[in-house]
């Protein structure tokens, strides 16, 4: 059960709204600019998390099967 919400969480690191003025916030967490060098930074982090866990662990568990 746990899986599905981090991977979850994990897919909102990528989910940016774009506004009337051209900026673009994410989703998740408005106080963060999907075009600065934080978010780049989570963005990072996420594709990691996302090669590791999302895809690791069945690819993991299938290779255990």
């Amino acid at each position: 059960m746990l899986y599905a919400t981090v991977c979850y969480t994990t897919f909102q690191a990528f989910v940016c709204d774009r506004y009337d003025d051209d900026t673009r916030w994410l989703h998740a967490d408005r106080s963060v600019d999907c075009e600065s060098a934080e978010y780049v930074r989570h963005r990072a982090y996420a594709i990691l998390a996302l090669i590791f866990y999302v895809v690791g662990i069945p690819v993991v568990f299938f290779g255990a099967l």
